[in-house]
């Protein structure tokens, strides 16, 4: 049976590729500095899946020492911290998501892995003023801490697949939504449609603001998928984009939940209109174009849900689900 790794196994992220993986069938090494949330032990357990949980702080060398040795068909580095509310400090932001994945290459050197496959983000185009989709290939100076680490990680990817032999790449992920979305220690802000389907759903009062405002999402377990797929590619590109493509406003998904939902309580109101809870200015989204996706789609991949349906199926989810993942 292949064997994978995959750091930040708890998190968002994590999980729906832990469920991705275990629909395929293989073993998985699942690591994590944080408890796994019962509901997701319980849903991996009745899938099936061959799941090990391992502690994992990726900041400590002796925990990576601990960690089974051996072949691993793909190292799947998801762990990092994201950007919070205050400013973050970067002596710990770095030594997570920087010297984080220095730490998983040099392990994943020291076995015989396969394929090395790094989580990066659609944030290092933060400071891109382009008139096109965003290509893997475009020159990158970001100018903010989160950006510039994760730049900084996915040259040091690049720097072993050249000088190391290890066969990697970095995926760039956009905005993402959809099943085990909580707050954690690395993850404290919940992204836009979670706060607002959780609202909804719970009857909730809410206020949004600035809803002319775009983002590009793309729904977790299609991110997932789009991830183990490039865990299995092998070539020359040592970058990808992976994303649904498209810049999409606050306000296409307030009607899709006016359908989803008739009854909830939440409402809009426009700039200048007072104090609100979510509020979406356009200044505040510094993606002016969407992701390029040929690359990943000459690869092989391109199976994205309809923003419709995949809210659906997030609604759907979240009322099945206990709210707070306890």
């Amino acid at each position: 049976m292949a064997r994978y790794l995959v750091t930040g196994a708890a998190g968002f992220l994590g999980a729906n590729i832990l469920l991705g993986l275990v629909a395929d069938g293989v073993e998985v090494i699942a690591c994590d500095r944080d408890i796994p949330p019962r509901p997701l032990v319980r849903t991996l357990s009745a899938a099936g899946g061959s799941v090990h949980w391992m502690p994992l702080d990726v900041r400590n060398p002796a925990d990576w020492s601990a960690l089974p040795r051996g072949k691993y068909r793909a190292v799947v580095h998801a762990a990092a911290t994201t950007p919070g509310h205050d400013i973050p400090d970067l002596v710990e932001t770095a030594d997570i998501n920087l010297m984080g994945p220095l730490r998983a290459l040099e392990w994943a050197c020291s076995q015989e892995v396969e394929r090395f496959v790094f989580i990066s983000s659609s944030a290092v185009y933060r400071d891109v003023n382009h008139d096109a989709p965003l290509h893997e290939n475009l020159v990158l100076q970001p100018s903010h801490g989160f950006p510039m680490l994760k730049l900084a990680a996915e040259n040091m990817v690049r720097m072993y697949r050249h000088h190391r032999g290890l066969d990697t790449c970095s995926v760039r992920l956009p905005a993402l939504f959809g099943p085990w979305e909580r707050p954690t220690a690395s993850r404290q802000n919940m992204s836009f449609i979670h706060c607002l389907l959780r609202a909804a759903i719970l009857g909730t009062p809410l206020v949004v603001g600035g809803t002319d405002a775009l983002q590009e999402w793309t729904y977790a377990p299609d991110a997932a998928r789009g991830i183990i797929h490039l865990a299995h590619v092998r070539g020359e590109a040592h970058v990808y984009n992976l994303s649904a493509g498209r810049l999409v406003p606050a306000s296409e998904i307030l009607e899709i939940l006016d359908m989803l939902i008739p009854d909830h309580a939440v409402k809009t109101i426009g700039f200048g209109a007072g104090d609100h809870a979510l509020d979406l200015r356009p200044e505040a989204v510094a993606q002016v174009q969407p992701m390029d996706t040929t690359r990943l789609a000459a690869s092989g991949y391109a199976a994205y849900a309809k923003l419709s349906d995949a809210l659906k199926a997030y609604v759907s989810w979240l009322r099945r689900h206990e709210i707070t993942h306890a």
